[in-house]
């Protein structure tokens, strides 16, 4: 499975030349570390977004979706079974907390 990260928190790296300890520092290792930093930045982008799984669903309750097919109504012949690591597009967290997967 891909992996992504937050471009804006690599950007803010510590060990970026303008954050690292210029005394103690290494010269050319900076330099290869804002190389890599200067590559980073010009990477494609990903149009992601972060899941709810259904464990952590407020319409997941003892192995169905409440919400898939049934639209939060109580219809047992509408349930759609699911397994706790599924995710759909009406996640929504128990606890009302951000999406994350």
């Amino acid at each position: 499975m891909a992996e992504y990260i937050d471009r804006e928190a690599l950007m803010e790296f510590p060990i970026r030349a303008n954050h690292c300890d210029k005394e103690h520092a290494n010269t050319h290792f900076i330099n290869g570390i804002e190389s890599v930093m200067e590559y980073a930045e010009q990477l494609p982008t990903v149009d992601a977004e972060v899941v709810v799984r259904c464990k952590d669903c407020k319409h997941y309750d003892l192995g169905v979706c409440l919400k898939i097919y049934s639209n939060g109504n109580a219809h047992p012949e509408a349930w759609q079974p699911r397994r706790p690591e599924d995710f759909c597009s009406y996640g929504e967290r128990k606890d009302g907390g951000e999406r994350n997967g």
